[in-house]
C-alpha cells in the first residue's frame, strides 16, 4: 500500500465521546487553550442524549470537524477519525480526558520528531503523580504495562501501514493496535518525558474489567503467535 505524505499540519486531535456532559467540558478547554498551533481538532459524538452535544457546540468554531450521530461503537468513530485527519501523528484524547497543560502539544513538536510513536506521560489526579510508563517501550513491556493512548502520538503512515483498529475488539482495539505495531519490523519510538495529558478512571475498559482481560488474552493470543 503506498504511504500517505500529504500532511496539513503536524498533528490531529481526534476526541471520541458519548453523554460526557459532565467531563466534556475539561477536554474541550485543555484542546482550545493550547500554545501549539499546528494542530487541529476532529470530534465525533456517538449520538449523546444528554447534554453533550450543546456543550460541544460551543467550542465548535475551533473544530475542523464535528459530527453527533449513532455509530457502531468508540472504535468505529476513532477510524472514522483517522479517515478525516490530515495531521502527521494523530492524538486519541476521548471524552473526559485532557491535555496537562497549555503547552503539552507544543513540548512534544518543539523539536520535528519522525517516529513511528511518540509515547509522552500522563498525569494521574488520584495518585498526584504520573501513571507508570515504561521508559523501555518493546513487546516485553507493553504486555506488562500496556500503551496509554491518551499521550501517546501515532504517526499517521502507520495506520495506513498497518490498518485501522479491528473493531472486532469492542474495548482493547487500541492495545490490539499498538500489539501489530511492536511487531513491525523497524519501527522507530521516541519515549518523551513530556507530561501529555490526564487521564481518569471510568472508561469503557475500566467499567468492563472481565472483558477487558478476556479481549487482551484474545490479542495476545492472536498476534504473538507470529512472533518467531
Amino acid at each position: 500500500m503506498q504511504l500517505c505524505n500529504d500532511f496539513a499540519m503536524k498533528c490531529s486531535v481526534i476526541t471520541v465521546c458519548k453523554n460526557e456532559s459532565d467531563r466534556i467540558k475539561r477536554t474541550c478547554e485543555s484542546v482550545i487553550h493550547q500554545s501549539y498551533k499546528d494542530f487541529e481538532w476532529i470530534v465525533l459524538d456517538g449520538g449523546s442524549t444528554d447534554g453533550t452535544v450543546e456543550i460541544l457546540a460551543s467550542y465548535s468554531s475551533y473544530m475542523l470537524s464535528f459530527e453527533s450521530n449513532p455509530d457502531e461503537g468508540i472504535y468505529w468513530a476513532m477510524n472514522k477519525g483517522i479517515a478525516l485527519a490530515r495531521g502527521e501523528y494523530l492524538l486519541f484524547l476521548n471524552g473526559g480526558d485532557c491535555l496537562y497543560s497549555e503547552d503539552s502539544l507544543a513540548a512534544i513538536f518543539r523539536t520535528d520528531p519522525h517516529y513511528d510513536l511518540i509515547v509522552g506521560n500522563q498525569w494521574d489526579p488520584v495518585a498526584g503523580a504520573p501513571s507508570r510508563v515504561p521508559d523501555v517501550i518493546n513487546m516485553r513491556t507493553f504486555v506488562i504495562y500496556g500503551l496509554p493512548h491518551q499521550c501517546t502520538f501515532i504517526r499517521r503512515n502507520l495506520f495506513v501501514e498497518l490498518g485501522d483498529y479491528d473493531v472486532n475488539f469492542r474495548i482493547a482495539a487500541d492495545w490490539e493496535f499498538f500489539c501489530r505495531a511492536l511487531l513491525r519490523e523497524g519501527l522507530t519510538i521516541s519515549r518523551s518525558p513530556c507530561i501529555v495529558s490526564v487521564f481518569y478512571p471510568g472508561g469503557i475498559s475500566g467499567r468492563n474489567t472481565r472483558e477487558t482481560t478476556r479481549e487482551i488474552d484474545v490479542l495476545f493470543r492472536r498476534n504473538l503467535s507470529l512472533m518467531r
